[in-house]
This record gives structure tokens, C-alpha cells and sequence, in this order.
């Protein structure tokens, strides 16, 4: 098949969209299919290298459309990329003239909309008069559930509100309308599924999780004796027992904004089940003075440390030398931190929302949210000491057989494939 992939976000060896952007068309391609790849500039030189040093690449061409790459640095070095999902927006026009040409020119048997697909965003390929469209995995729908607005302060109640108001809107106006055009939709966890079967197309669940191989290489994490603070390099105070028994070490890893749970896992460190217990917190955001407010309020500066983001490879040594990722985000549509700990065994403790439950499998505890949600997380987190570390894969490997999946059925070709899909 010749197959059209937008993927905005793309880079190979990456985390979280980019990452997925990457093996979605390299999945498409290994595949078997003839694939044209449309994304952003600023990942060129590494798109380009990983295809030259892959044989089995030489059927993904790629296109390049937007800001060049310079720009975008800078613009996240100096701004974070703020705004980046306006720039996205007006993305979808030149992605659509770029998809109509290229059609008139040698028409295309499917086009796939990989990442960025929040759901109430509309893709520009919806437009692009292609006789196959697949969407997704789709998340951004999903909803902080009433039982945990408590935990978001005033300005994460504020924000929340505002974004279930425009998003909704939106998605009701726009991108509803575009998702109809779609042959295909794909969720990224039930929740999402729920939402999509109300645009009347066939759906189905797969998160956007897809790690490369180094990830999974042998690890040996040293989980007894005695504790060092080793890679877990404090910035903020020192963390540990003056002269007593060494703690069990937590990892938060993600943004420190309101709905990713940052004052829910403060809230389950005050908590007595989580007395032999330190909590180290790798991210910036929003509500990070916040959170330093809370550590000081409430006694906590001796087990619970907040540290500069460091580097991909360093968050995966700090997993593989952890006892626990707790991951109490409450609205998620996967949540690719809990797919990396789980990948080198670290237990994964979150809460029984949208995607993370749908990738936890044997390798982790989903809190229920109701009742005493702290509490539930602390007893939760205290329960994985003694616990043998299980690995999940979620690996990239299964991306070719996953689109191939959905471009058969988006164009009712079953069984047209250059060469077998394990």
C-alpha cells in the first residue's frame, strides 16, 4: 500500500509523541508499505540518519513542512514551546496542501494521522480527499474525575474548567465534524473510546506507547543493603535518615502542574504508611513553589526532594535503582513514564484513570479513587516493598503489525502486505 503518515511530532530514539510519531512510520514502513512521511523540520538530520543506517527504511520518504529547525529551539530554550498547540493548529493548512498535491500526483491507498491527535484538534488530512483515513491514537478528551478537584488548588480547579469549556467547544464545532470523515479512529484508553463512538465511526484502543529497544537492555537494580543517594543528586535538601535504617526511594516524574497529581503525592507522603518512605521529584511547572510551600508546611523537607529535570538515559538509571514510580496523574491519555518504569521493572503505583491502568498490567498497582485517594496511594506504594519487579513491554516492535492492523481494515484490503508482519 502507499500509505500518507502526518506525525508532527517525530524523532527516532525519543520519548512521549515524538517517539510515537517515529514508530508509527517506521512500523508503517517495515511493514511492507510505500510510506510518505510528513513532519516538522526540526528532527530532520536524525530522521535521515536512522533511515540510511535501516534497510528495511528504504520504503519511508520523508517531507518536511513548518518552522525550521532552529527556530524551534529556541523558541524551547527561551518559551518552553508555549503556544506550541496553536503552531500545531495552523500546521494542519500546509500539511493539507502538501497531502492534496502529492495525491493528485500518485494517489495514495490510506493516510494516517499519527501524533499530536488530540481529539479536539481537527486533522487537515480529513480535508485532503483521501479514500482511507486513520486517526490516531486519539487522547486529549479525557477528564479530571470530580473525586480529585480537591487535589488541583484553586488555579488547577480554574484551569481545568477553562480547558473542559474550549476544548469541549471545540471538539463539538471542529474537530467532531473532522473525526467523521475519518475510516478509522484510535483511542488511547476506554475513556477516550467512549468519547470517539459518539462521532460514529469504528474505533479501537491502543495507547501511543512505543519504547526502542535500548530501553529494555539488562538491567541490574541494587534494591537492598545499604542506600546511596547515587544518581538521585539533591538540589534542594538532602534526603535520608541521619544515622538511621536507609528509606525506600519514590520516583515523580512528569510536569509539576495541577493534574498531574504532584499535591496528590505530597498528600500520600504525609500519610503514616509512608513514614520509611523518600520521594523524589524530577520536573518543572507551574505549581513547583507550590509544592516547596507544602514540603516546608507540613515537614516534609527530609524525605521528600524536588530536583532539576535531568536527561532521558539518567531518568531510566534513576528507575532501575527506584522501589516505585508514583504516577497519580488525573486525566492521562497514556502516560509513556509509566511504560518506561515498568519496562525495567520499577513498580508503577497510579491511579485508576484513563490510559496509565491500561499499560500497568502485572507490573503495578491502579488506585481506585474513591474514599481516602492519598491513603489509598500510600498503602498502595507502601505494599511494593518485598514485591518481585515484573517487567512490561511495550515496545516499538509491535508497530508494524499494529498499523498494518488498521490500514487492512481503513481500506478493506486484509491480507495486502509486501511481507509477513510478525
Amino acid at each position: 500500500m502507499r500509505v500518507l503518515v502526518a506525525a508532527f511530532a517525530c524523532r527516532p530514539g525519543g520519548g512521549s509523541e515524538p517517539g510515537a510519531g517515529w514508530a508509527l512510520a517506521a512500523g508503517a514502513a517495515r511493514a511492507g508499505n510505500d510510506v510518505v512521511l510528513v513532519t516538522q523540520p526540526r528532527h530532520r538530520v536524525s530522521i535521515e540518519g536512522a533511515i540510511s543506517a535501516d534497510p528495511e527504511l528504504a520504503g519511508l520518504h520523508p517531507y518536511y513542512v513548518g518552522l525550521p529547525a532552529g527556530v524551534m529551539e529556541q523558541w524551547d530554550r527561551v518559551l518552553g514551546l508555549r503556544g506550541l498547540q496553536l503552531y500545531y493548529l495552523s500546521w494542519q493548512i500546509p500539511l493539507l496542501l502538501l497531502a492534496r498535491r502529492l495525491h493528485r500526483s500518485r494517489p495514495f491507498d490510506a493516510a494516517h494521522h499519527a501524533t499530536m491527535t488530540n481529539e479536539w484538534i481537527p486533522s487537515g488530512l480529513s480535508a485532503a480527499g483521501l479514500p482511507a483515513l486513520v486517526l490516531g491514537p486519539l487522547g486529549g478528551g479525557e477528564r479530571v474525575p470530580p473525586e480529585c478537584r480537591r487535589y488541583l488548588g484553586v488555579r488547577g480547579r480554574f484551569t481545568e474548567r477553562v480547558r473542559a469549556i474550549a476544548a469541549g467547544g471545540f471538539h463539538v464545532a471542529v474537530a467532531r465534524p473532522s473525526a467523521r470523515r475519518a475510516t478509522l479512529l484510535v483511542a488511547q484508553n476506554e475513556e477516550e473510546a467512549a468519547r470517539l463512538r459518539r462521532c460514529d465511526r469504528p474505533v479501537v484502543v491502543s495507547p501511543n506507547v512505543f519504547l526502542d529497544p535500548t530501553w529494555f537492555d539488562p538491567v541490574s537494580p541494587d534494591r537492598g543493603g545499604t542506600r546511596t543517594d547515587g544518581s538521585l543528586r539533591a538540589t534542594d535538601a538532602k534526603a535520608g535518615r541521619q544515622g538511621g535504617p536507609p528509606r525506600y526511594r519514590a520516583l515523580y516524574v512528569g510536569r509539576l502542574v495541577a493534574w498531574k497529581g504532584i499535591h496528590l503525592a505530597l498528600e500520600a507522603m504525609r500519610r503514616p504508611e509512608a513514614d520509611d518512605w523518600e520521594l523524589h521529584v524530577y520536573g518543572h511547572g507551574a505549581e513547583r513553589r507550590r509544592a516547596e510551600a507544602k514540603i516546608r508546611r507540613w515537614g516534609l523537607a527530609e524525605r521528600v526532594v524536588l530536583h532539576e529535570p535531568v536527561p532521558r538515559h539518567e531518568v531510566r538509571d534513576l528507575m532501575v535503582h527506584a522501589d516505585a514510580l508514583l504516577y497519580p496523574s488525573m486525566r492521562e491519555a497514556a502516560g509513556w513514564v509509566v511504560a518506561e518504569a515498568l519496562a525495567v521493572g520499577c513498580p508503577v503505583v497510579c491511579l485508576e484513570i484513563g490510559g496509565p491502568p491500561l499499560l500497568v498490567g502485572t507490573g503495578g498497582t491502579t488506585v481506585p479513587i474513591c474514599g481516602d485517594v492519598p491513603g489509598n496511594l500510600a498503602q498502595a506504594v507502601a505494599a511494593t516493598v518485598g514485591q518481585p519487579r515484573r517487567v512490561v513491554r511495550w515496545g516499538d516492535d509491535r508497530a508494524a503489525g499494529l498499523v498494518q492492523g488498521w490500514y487492512e481494515r481503513a481500506t478493506g484490503r486484509a491480507g495486502v502486505v509486501a511481507r509477513p508482519v510478525a
